[in-house]
């Protein structure tokens, strides 16, 4: 994602480019919460300018490092430049999400497994599993 984010004063504070974006993992709670909502409606490519109320940005304590105050609001710039899983999604999720995904994939295994497309249903028990393993 890149941004470009503009404080109280109309300063750049923050900006990340095509070949330094802002990288973050859905859900991890790693960037502001305007960035996960964001992420939910524009596909890549998809630009947007938004105006962020503090709470859906730094909140109470700003980031001072980067000139945002507390309870400042924010206007950004983003756009979608690319959109990739983790290595390991399963590291960041809790165990009732891991619960959640062992049984949307087991009913893809068994879905595979009735259509007789074996290599493809073990590929999905074999994720299951991956999940299963990281539960706490």
């Amino acid at each position: 994602m890149q941004r470009l984010a503009d404080g109280p004063s109309g300063g750049i504070l923050k900006q990340a480019t095509a070949q330094a974006p802002l990288k973050f993992i859905l859900g991890a709670n790693s960037t502001i919460k305007a960035f996960e909502l964001v992420s939910a409606f524009l596909s890549i490519g998809g630009k947007g300018n938004l105006q962020v109320k503090s709470d859906l940005a730094y909140g109470m304590h700003g980031e001072p490092a980067c000139g945002i105050l507390d309870n400042d609001d924010l206007a950004i710039e983003v756009e979608i430049v690319a959109v990739s899983e983790p290595a390991d999604v399963s590291a960041v999720m809790s165990d009732e999400q891991r619960l959640q995904k062992i049984e949307e994939v087991k009913e893809r295994a068994t879905q595979e497994y009735r259509a007789q497309r074996y290599q493809e249903a073990l590929a999905f028990f074999k994720e299951a599993h991956d999940y299963a393993s990281n539960l706490s």
